[in-house]
């Protein structure tokens, strides 16, 4: 490897359950260029894989960002991402703030239209908290697979789901975050997926079948979409 490296982006699948990323962490620290960028796109479930941990090794970096794609919080983040633990990712951002101070955490969301109020919920929570400044959060809308894009609601969700977002935009006014609602706001408006719920159906109840889940339990909002 070059020792020239001046930055370095770790992306996924998830880069922190693979043996190459902390063999090349290694081999920075070994040749001493950890005077470099390290980026990282992550969904934070896990800080280790195997016998590496990877806490020990961002300590001999100095600058190091890590992006972490969170869309939502408790049983709806472990609904849309399965096999997700609610309190595992909790513990890993403790660990970050507690073991890792100089590491740069942000929170990078995808919003469909299941995680939209919940994920207002946990950016305002989190800003209220000072767990996260409101410059720490960003999202973009999600367009693939399009059965979950907010473009897939029907008028009466999109009303209601509008003033939720309109308050939060009214909230943190003058911030890219709000900007970013606001471009959200407008592209869920703007677009007509609705030919597109009789495949969100079926597949919904494929998935619940499959994975012993409930839809309507975790979203009783959306019940009249199945």
């Amino acid at each position: 490897m070059t020792l020239d490296l001046d930055s370095i982006y770790f992306a996924g699948g998830e880069p922190l359950i693979t043996g190459e990323h902390y063999e090349i962490l290694d081999h920075l620290i070994a040749v001493g260029n950890t005077d470099l960028a390290v980026r990282y796109n992550t969904n934070l479930s896990t800080l280790s894989y195997k016998q590496w941990n990877v806490i020990d090794r961002w300590c001999h970096f100095s600058d190091v960002t890590v992006g972490a794609s969170i869309d939502a919080s408790d049983a709806v983040a472990e609904y849309m991402r399965h096999g997700t633990v609610w309190n595992d990712i909790l513990t890993n951002i403790d660990i970050i703030k507690r073991n890792s101070s100089h590491v740069k955490l942000h929170i990078a969301s995808t919003v469909s239209f299941l995680t939209i109020e919940n994920l207002i919920n946990l950016q305002n929570s989190w800003i209220d908290q000072e767990l996260f400044g409101v410059e720490d959060f960003e999202i973009q809308v999600l367009t693939s697979p399009i059965f979950l894009s907010p473009a897939v609601l029907p008028r009466h969700h999109k009303l209601r789901l509008s003033n939720t977002i309109r308050e939060h935009i009214q909230r943190w006014a003058g911030t890219r975050l709000a900007d970013q609602w606001q471009d959200m706001l407008q592209w869920m408006i703007n677009n007509d997926w609705t030919f597109a719920l009789t495949d969100f159906a079926h597949r919904t109840r494929v998935l619940d079948a499959y994975r012993n889940e409930s839809f309507s339990m975790v979203f009783p909002e959306y019940k009249d979409l199945i």
